[in-house]
């Protein structure tokens, strides 16, 4: 039988680090407070640390969950082309519609690439973070009264 030595693996597990994609959220900055019904502008810059861009378009959203009730959240979807991410960085500009029915609360703010039927994230982004369900926290935002 074929089988690679004990020894080898880590620099197999190397080699498949970088096959395909893989996406590093670098920097985002978004500010602390906006108001419903307003536009959120957040400046991103990505690596794709792989040698080859995703070939199939994954919606990059923004989870807002209520700090106060986990089970209220808001999934708002860009418009973020992530098929244009190809090896090296990306910088870029995306504004998130805050919905005007969205309450008046302190928000966990996540970020994800989705699956466009179910809207739940469908990527691993390599990135710490990583929610159970697969959302990324960023950190925390206000939603203004």
């Amino acid at each position: 039988t074929d089988q690679i030595p004990d020894e080898w693996w880590p620099k197999v597990q190397e080699v498949e680090k970088k096959l395909g994609y893989r996406f590093v959220l670098k920097q985002l900055q978004y500010p602390s407070a906006v108001y419903p019904g307003d536009s959120l502008d957040c400046s991103m810059t990505w690596e794709n640390k792989g040698v080859a861009p995703i070939y199939q378009h994954y919606p990059l959203a923004f989870l807002f969950q209520s700090a106060r009730d986990s089970s209220k959240t808001f999934v708002i979807e860009t418009k973020e082309d992530i098929t244009k991410w190809m090896p090296g960085i990306s910088q870029g500009e995306v504004k998130i519609k805050i919905p005007s029915n969205m309450p008046a609360e302190d928000y966990n703010f996540l970020i994800g690439l989705i699956d466009r039927k179910s809207k739940k994230p469908a990527i691993k982004l390599a990135i710490e973070g990583r929610t159970r369900e697969g959302w990324y926290q960023m950190g925390k935002i206000q939603i203004l009264d």
